[in-house]
């Protein structure tokens, strides 16, 4: 199995800034929206807990990515469902609510997502891609569905309504990333379209064909293979800003989830920290997991980690990003001083 194409596993908080985006582009927050987080959220009865025990404090937008905050991501999916002050609008039934806001809330994320690649397919010239998907809890089975994005935007649009049995704290669920299952494929766009501005490309194995015997990047190419854009999605380019300082942050600032393994670098680069569980051998466990792009004011290079069984991603994606990125600067010879450089193709032969 190539797990690069045909592995969907749940994203965990790799997805939280297009979710923050999805946020700031409906409206449901603005750049300086801030909640004080004690470490959970209510939901119903249900209290939520944030992997901080204690909370962050006053979390806004930015913070929320370089903290990895669930707390703040909990509220704002549940706002994206029109649940304030946990309890739905208008005196509305829990019943009619599920089929109403929380639908239009759960479309709100889950199109955001796909907008930038992930639960979409990515049209690489490999074979055999498998496509991400999207789930909602189905509490009357207890088990979990998949989430049928284009009917529910369709129905929601024609009706009003979506029927579905989902729980209520699957907003809350899905805001950070626990409810969808993506390829690193998938994340690698994703993460490359936030370094774009917005561009989406379509990924390639193939550069250029040569004639045999002739060498890449010396001789002249046979066939090259052009960018192709996918989509240039439309946003406010300051929202966009907001998610891009806080993968900044995670790297760069302290309190980053990154900051350990980054602070030292001699480049900059933005990304972001994600933990998933996932079933094996009866037990749950870690996927450790990091997306990255740098410089992270001219990007150049975007990678995706993901190690299944590999504990918190501090702990083992994120120092695996940090050996990538520096290895990629010094076959390049960029950043590092000459005694560091390594020998591999320039970035005109690769």
């Amino acid at each position: 199995m190539n797990n690069v194409l045909q592995s969907p596993r749940a994203p965990g908080s790799t997805v939280k800034p297009v979710n923050v985006l999805a946020g700031l582009e409906s409206g449901v927050i603005r750049a300086t929206t801030s909640i004080s987080d004690p470490g959970f959220a209510w939901i119903g009865t249900y209290q939520m807990r944030d992997w901080a025990v204690g909370g962050h404090g006053i979390v806004d937008p930015v913070k929320a990515i370089q903290q990895s905050c669930d707390t703040f991501m909990y509220t704002l999916g549940m706002w994206l469902g029109n649940w304030y002050n946990n309890k739905t609008p208008n005196g509305t039934t829990i019943a009619k609510w599920q089929q109403t806001d929380f639908v239009k809330g759960m479309n709100t994320l889950y199109t955001w997502e796909q907008k930038f690649g992930l639960g979409a397919a990515t049209g690489i010239d490999l074979p055999e891609e498998v496509q991400g998907r999207f789930y909602v809890d189905d509490s009357i089975h207890r088990r979990i569905v998949p989430y049928d994005l284009d009917k529910a935007v369709s129905e929601v649009q024609t009706r009003g309504s979506y029927n579905n049995s989902g729980l209520l704290y699957d907003l809350a669920s899905a805001a950070i990333g626990q409810m969808q299952q993506f390829t690193p494929m998938e994340l690698a766009q994703y993460v490359m379209t936030i370094a774009n501005g917005g561009k989406r490309l379509q990924p390639h194995v193939l550069k250029a064909i040569y004639k045999p015997g002739e060498t890449p990047g010396l001789a002249q190419p046979v066939q090259e293979v052009k960018p192709i854009v996918q989509d240039q999605i439309k946003m406010q380019a300051g929202h966009l800003k907001v998610v891009q300082q806080g993968m900044y942050a995670v790297c760069n600032l302290p309190g980053g989830t990154a900051y350990g393994s980054f602070h030292n670098a001699p480049y900059h680069a933005a990304g972001k920290t994600g933990t998933a569980e996932y079933p094996e051998d009866g037990a749950m466990k870690n996927i450790s997991e990091f997306i990255a792009y740098a410089p992270a004011d001219h990007p150049q290079v975007a990678i995706v980690v993901r190690v299944p069984g590999g504990g918190e991603s501090g702990e083992t994606a994120v120092p695996i990003g940090r050996q990538l990125l520096d290895v990629y600067f010094q076959e390049r010879h960029q950043f590092f001083p000459r005694e560091q450089w390594k020998d591999g193709e320039t970035a005109e032969h690769s």
